[in-house]
């Protein structure tokens, strides 16, 4: 696998982590919305910058993670090889490549749900931890 490749793959996986992250966010935002109506007070007043910008970023770290341990940067090299050229007049040939593009396609798009799931609940295991064994910092 070439340099660019592997920036590639760690990027989209990154990326991918955060969207999961987004996900779990939106769930947190209607909650402190709601828990802003109910003290009466603004959105502004609970909602914490930094606590987003952290989390944002732990996803990127997760999905960079799972990417590792799926062996994501193989797929999707995998998927890059499957564009080869090929003889269109061998019917066989043309059924062929068919076939292996679809299966890189279902491979790459199983790795970019995975990653996503895991930026979504990894961020979760991540935060316990850090309750469980560095509770002061935690709290914070």
């Amino acid at each position: 696998m070439e340099t660019s490749e592997l920036i590639y793959a760690v990027a989209l996986c990154g990326i991918m982590g955060m969207v999961g992250q987004v996900i779990r966010v939106a769930v947190g935002m209607k909650k402190v919305y709601d828990k802003a109506a109910d003290q009466g007070s603004g959105m502004p007043d609970l909602f914490e910058t930094s606590r987003l910008s952290i989390s944002l970023l732990m996803g990127f770290a997760v999905g960079v993670i799972s990417m590792l341990l799926l062996d994501g940067q193989e797929i999707l090299s995998a998927a890059n090889e499957t564009s080869a050229p090929i003889d269109r007049t061998d019917p066989e040939a043309v059924k062929s490549a068919e076939a292996a593009a679809k299966a890189a396609k279902d491979a790459v798009k199983e790795l970019l749900i995975g990653v996503a799931a895991a930026g979504y609940a990894g961020t979760d295991a991540v935060e316990g931890l850090f309750k469980r064994y560095l509770p002061g910092l935690a709290a914070k």
